[in-house]
């Protein structure tokens, strides 16, 4: 019997990468920037937002447990990751948890998958192998275009991880043709809220966050809905936003009062709705039709190719449902949740956690 012997791991793993190898030297920097020079870098990907910014990731950690990769071909920056780190004291074990990101699309450039798959290996090496970390991605991927490259990259897709949904409006047209493809429903709405003489204010104040936040708790309250923490979270995460980066806030007003918000977010190339609201007056006025059509025009302004409408889940919020696809955008599921861990108490420690975070929930 003629015996053959088999590649080592790395081997194997290195061999299956050559596929996706980028041309020219790549090189990698970990935890060598500020958050100045980091939201700069930001401004040059078409696939950055708001949960990918210094100040997103600080409030979610205090500051101190963020790290920032940096990934160059040739010298030149390719691609972008930061990742929020979750370890227990002493033993430095725990998670990396990367949301809404890598960032490889570079402004101006086509996508190159091999950049991805870098940035991925890149990251694998940095917190998986060096760190003995679980690292843990949500991209901001749609459907699964890219499982292969994950899959090469190491990475497992988590199963019991449901994606969301959302439907994404195209701002590369024009606006009356954009306004075109909107719902007959919908379109009639947005004409009879601009005859309703509403006022809108925009801006990215404290002032108007909490005018929001008072339509906010009262649509809650309506709905017997305990009130979460989100809008006070939004406004401490605003308050240390650069400029370019803050969340757009918009007011509709009748006779002075407040009657619906809207709050969006643009940061790449794509903006992203992140609460809407309206009192029994607002909704009566249609004012969220406005708002919405306001803020696309405000979008396509500042130069977006696309907005997020911000999840729908047409199960359990039907209305929320029929009012976001009557703008006649394009229904899609993000690609998932992925994982790497060579760890094996990395994934002890992760899996112990969010079994007692469960077990809270219920009790």
């Amino acid at each position: 019997m003629k015996l053959i012997a088999q590649p080592d791991a790395s081997s194997v793993y290195k061999k299956r990468m050559e596929f996706f190898e980028t041309p020219g030297k790549i090189t990698v920097e970990v935890d060598n920037v500020d958050e100045k020079l980091w939201d700069s870098y930001l401004e040059e990907f078409e696939d950055a937002s708001l949960y990918q910014t210094w100040a997103y990731g600080k409030y979610f950690t205090g500051g101190k447990n963020l790290s920032h990769l940096i990934l160059k071909r040739n010298g030149h920056i390719a691609a972008l990751s930061q990742a929020r780190i979750l370890t227990v004291p002493f033993l430095q074990r725990g998670i990396a948890y990367i949301f809404w990101g890598p960032l490889w699309k570079r402004k101006g450039v086509l996508p190159d998958n091999r950049i991805l798959a870098d940035i991925l290996k890149a990251m694998n090496r940095e917190y998986v192998e060096k760190r003995k970390l679980m690292l843990r991605i949500v991209p901001g991927l749609f459907e699964e275009e890219y499982e292969e490259i994950f899959k090469h990259s190491h990475y497992e897709k988590n199963n019991s991880y449901k994606p969301q949904r959302t439907i994404i409006v195209g701002l590369e047209a024009s606006l009356p043709e954009i306004r075109g493809g909107f719902h007959h429903k919908w379109k009639n709405h947005l004409n009879v809220a601009e005859r309703n003489e509403l006022q809108v204010l925009r801006g990215t104040s404290e002032d108007l966050f909490l005018m929001f936040n008072g339509l906010y708790t009262e649509l809650l309250q309506t709905k017997d809905i305990p009130v979460p923490a989100d809008i006070d979270n939004f406004i401490r995460i605003q308050h240390n936003l650069s400029q370019r980066h803050k969340m757009q806030i918009m007011i509709s007003t009748s006779q002075g009062r407040a009657a619906a918000g809207l709050v969006a977010s643009l940061v790449g190339s794509t903006g992203i709705c992140l609460l809407a609201a309206a009192n029994k007056e607002g909704r009566g006025l249609l004012g969220t039709y406005l708002l919405q059509w306001e803020m696309i025009k405000w979008m396509k302004e500042q130069g977006a190719r696309a907005y997020d409408l911000g999840g729908i889940d047409a199960e359990n919020n039907p209305g929320g449902y029929r009012f976001k696809s009557g703008m006649g955008g394009r229904e899609v599921r993000f690609s998932g949740q992925y994982e790497s861990c060579w760890s094996l108490s990395s994934r002890i420690i992760v899996n112990t956690g969010e079994y007692l975070r469960r077990r809270k929930k219920k009790s």
